[in-house]
Parts: structure tokens; sequence; C-alpha cells
């Protein structure tokens, strides 16, 4: 894997540029969603839900259950636009995490998106409370630098960090492995019955150049593969060095941005973006940051301190066990 004194996952600076513009990118996420709908779309009846929100069990700790949908709507874009402009995001890491929460529970329409700016903003809530910054773009957290050891609090927020690089991981395997199970997608034919859907195809110009792309064998093959071997590529990401992550980071922005011009995802595209951020810019430095290898070498520190203690113990118990000068054994 590598020489010790390759940087580690355990030495990155949780506060730096990935956390910053990750933290950005999905606040503007929702940010879109409350300035962009109106009360009716963002709480329109459902089948399950006549009148919604739904305020029952866990539910009811959303923000829409405690106030009118326009109250909430505006004092949630001032939360979210401190976010994405970086202001005091000590103030603001509870009231963030809170407000995305909501959206991925509260709204009508709510789509993945939602529920990955919602985790995000939940796992950087430690990191976002210990940084003390006023404008996270100019200033610096001073226990953030890298160039120190592992401190109490740098731990805190690596475990944050960590938690977003983990859920970057599994997203991305369980779009692969859930796709490849399905005949359709393991027989290259997917999209073409995707892009001719009536619930899910785009219109206009955007759905007539779709359906051209997957109207031939190869087309459609290579569009249909592509997209597993993509989603395969990104969860290896994690386990590949700093060039590899550089490279697949910008691939993969560019097919969510062709998601969001195909189907018109723009807010699903932001939290994508800020993902992909926090999942493979966590470390700007080096060449081979990656997790297990950190994780391992944390683990050999662990078994090594384990077997001096043995050791130790061990040689206490021989020394206590010794005859002593009148043959009766030490007690």
């Amino acid at each position: 894997m590598g020489s010790d004194s390759r940087p580690l996952f355990f030495s990155t600076d949780p506060w730096g540029p990935a956390y910053v513009w990750g933290r950005s990118l999905i606040g503007l996420s929702n940010l879109l969603t409350l300035v962009f709908n109106s009360n009716a779309v963002l709480m329109h009846s459902r089948v399950d839900v006549p009148k919604p929100p739904r305020c029952s069990g866990v539910d009811s700790w959303a923000a829409f259950c405690h106030a009118d949908v326009s109250v909430v709507r505006w004092v949630g874009s001032a939360v979210l636009l401190a976010v994405v402009i970086g202001y005091r995001p000590r103030w603001f890491a509870l009231p963030h995490a809170w407000i995305a929460w909501t959206l991925s529970t509260s709204m009508s329409l709510t789509e993945g998106g939602d529920q990955i700016a919602s985790n995000l903003a939940l796992f950087m809530v430690p990191i976002a409370l210990l940084d003390g910054r006023k404008w996270v773009w100019r200033e610096r957290v001073p226990f953030g630098s890298a160039e120190r050891p592992v401190t109490v609090w740098r731990s805190i927020g690596l475990a944050g960090l960590l938690l977003s690089v983990l859920q970057g991981f599994v997203l991305y395997f369980d779009a692969a492995i859930s796709k490849v199970l399905v005949p359709e997608w393991a027989d290259g034919t997917a999209t073409y019955y995707w892009m001719r859907d009536l619930t899910f195809s785009p219109g206009g110009f955007r759905g007539d150049l779709v359906r051209w792309l997957t109207g031939s064998r190869l087309g459609v093959t290579l569009v249909t593969w592509g997209t597993l071997a993509l989603e395969f590529a990104l969860a290896a990401a994690l386990v590949a060095s700093l060039r590899y992550r550089r490279a697949i980071f910008f691939i993969g922005l560019l097919f969510h941005m062709t998601i969001a011009a195909t189907y018109g995802l723009v807010t699903f595209m932001f939290s994508a973006a800020g993902q992909l951020t926090l999942y493979l810019h966590y470390d700007k430095q080096g060449d081979a940051a990656d997790v297990f290898y950190s994780l391992k070498r944390w683990m050999r520190r662990l078994i090594a301190t384990g077997r001096r203690l043995r050791e130790s113990n061990a040689e206490q118990s021989g020394h206590l066990g010794q005859p002593n000068r009148s043959g009766a054994a030490t007690p």
C-alpha cells in the first residue's frame, strides 16, 4: 500500500475545502427547493397524507408542524443562505440540519437528493459546531491544521467526515449492485424502457434526443452499461489514489449534470455534487489517502498495544510466581 509517510485519512483537515464546498452545495440544493416552489407545491395532498404535513410520531419534530409553511420557507431560506455563503457555521449547524431533515420528511414530493442532503447536514453537525470561523472562505480553524497530531476535536470532526465518505460509497455501490440484479440492466436494455416510460421519460427536444441515443442496440448498451460501470467506478473510488479520485470526481459531476439536464432534477444535482465533494475530495494532498489504509494502520497499532500489555502482564505474573529464598512462592 505504500510507506507510512503517505498522507492518511486521519491526518486530513476536516475543516478543509471539501467540507466548505460540500456544505455549501447541499445547502444550495435545499435553498432552491424552498425559494422556487410555492406552498401549494411543497404541501399538496397525497393519497397517504390528505392534509400535509404529516405530524405524527417522529415527523412531529418537523418545522412545518410548528409554524406556517410560508414562515418555514422564508426563515429556512435565510438559514440556508447563511450556510451557502459560509457565514458562522457554528451558529447555523443545528438549524441547517433541522431544515434539511424537515424537507426530507415533510414535503409532499421528495427525491433522493433531499435524503442525501439531510444525512450530510446531520453528519456535518459536529464539524460545523467546532468551526468557530465567521466566514469559512477566509479564515482557518486554529486546531484544524492537518500538520498537527490528532486531537479530540479533530477526531470528532473526522468522525463526521468519515460518515459522509462512507455514505458516498454506500450510495454508489448500492445503486450499481441493485441494477445488476435486474435482468434489463444486466442485458444492457434498461435505459431503452426508461426513456420511453410515460411517467419518467423527458419531453420535448430532450426526450427526442435520449430516445434517439437509446434507439439502437449499440447506443442503448453504451448508455446502460456505461451507467453501471460509472457507478461501480465511483464506489471503487473509496480505496483509490487522489489522482483517480480527482478524475472520477469530474466524470461523476458530468454524469449528474446530464441527469439534471435530462430530467430537470437540478436540486438533486447540487446534492449529488456536495456528496461527491465530501466523498472524493476529503484530502487534497499526496496521492494515496484512503480510509481502509488508515483504519488498517490504526488496527495494527491497537493490536501491537494489546500484545505489549499481554507481555507485560505475563512477565509480571511470572515474576510473582517465582519462589523466594525460603522456597515458598511469592504471594
